[in-house]
């Protein structure tokens, strides 16, 4: 797929905490907040510090001014969570107020994250904003397109202020994206309605491709084999739980084949997935290994940094 960037900015500063390109499409919206009133010159002088880890696809400052750090064709380490961010374009929001305001915006923000917002949707086919506050529906976003940072880690983020007003940003974005959730008008009753032409009978659908075997499906299905609770949000319990897996022939541990259904899905082949540890499935981590930094060993050992790659808590 291709992507363009919004023609909104006003200054660009691109930040080399980033992973390219992206592995999924854009179909979601992550409103963060800067936690102080900070200039996009500033946020981009943090983004550019590779130590920092951190970056995000666009920000605003309280004057409305629109920078873009990371461009929407790659994924931003912006959210604490690989998935959300490979679907997410994410943007950081200056707080005119601090804490004891629930980190308040300014009215010249939230216009600009409006606008910003309907424009991301409209270039990247979003027909509409979907919000019920609602942990549970991440990923579902035929029921709800948006999150927010605090349901991936222990933080506030986008604070109060803007997680409280997201009902109203999604009616605004929408009056923008023309969304029409009034019933259709009655037609003229004086024009006479021309008689239907039957139809020939209809060719059988052809069968709809799979979906694609995301990171959230892969952390859950971890979840599931090692018993921690299954979220689809890989934290410290997960992380703790996590099982060495040999690469000898034959193995059959339960995380196996997640492993390689996940792997498959990212393009490194594992082959068939069938849950066994073999020679494919080692080249395939080998290779993962080499892509992400790791040691490129085929090891997947307890707690260590491929787990950390694979469950999206490393980027």
């Amino acid at each position: 797929m291709s992507y363009t960037n919004s023609s909104l900015i006003s200054y660009t500063k691109i930040s080399p905490n980033r992973t390219s390109p992206r592995n999924h499409v854009i179909d979601t919206i992550t409103i963060h907040c800067m936690a102080g009133n900070m200039t996009l010159e500033a946020c981009g002088s943090l983004f550019a510090n590779p130590a920092a880890q951190a970056s995000s696809n666009y920000g605003i400052d309280s004057n409305g001014r629109i920078a873009m750090y990371v461009e929407e064709k790659d994924r931003s380490w912006c959210s604490s969570n690989a998935a959300n961010d490979n679907r997410a374009i994410t943007i950081e929001v200056a707080n005119d107020g601090g804490a004891n305001t629930g980190w308040h915006v300014s009215d010249k923000a939230m216009a600009s994250l409006i606008t910003l917002i309907a424009d991301i949707c409209k270039r990247n086919n979003i027909k509409e904003l979907k919000w019920k506050a609602d942990k549970s529906l991440i990923g579902q976003v035929d029921k709800q397109n948006m999150t927010v940072h605090r349901w991936f880690s222990a933080k506030s983020c986008p604070g109060d202020y803007l997680y409280n007003k997201y009902p109203y940003i999604v009616k605004e974005v929408n009056k923008k994206l023309g969304t029409d959730s009034n019933p259709a008008a009655p037609t003229n009753p004086t024009t006479p309605e021309k008689p239907t032409v039957p139809t020939k009978p209809t060719t059988p659908d052809k069968p709809t491709t799979p979906a694609k075997y995301t990171q959230i499906d892969f952390i859950k299905d971890v979840q599931k084999a090692i018993g921690a609770k299954v979220d689809g949000i890989a934290g410290n319990e997960t992380l703790a739980k996590t099982v060495t897996v040999s690469m000898s022939i034959n193995n059959t541990h339960k995380v196996v084949l997640p492993i390689q259904k996940y792997l498959n899905s990212l393009t490194f082949n594992c082959g068939t997935a069938d849950g066994i540890a073999g020679p494919i499935f080692d080249n395939a981590v080998k290779k993962f290994q080499q892509s992400n930094s790791c040691i490129s060993d085929g090891e997947i050992t307890a707690g260590e940094k491929t787990w950390k790659v694979l469950l999206g808590l490393l980027y």
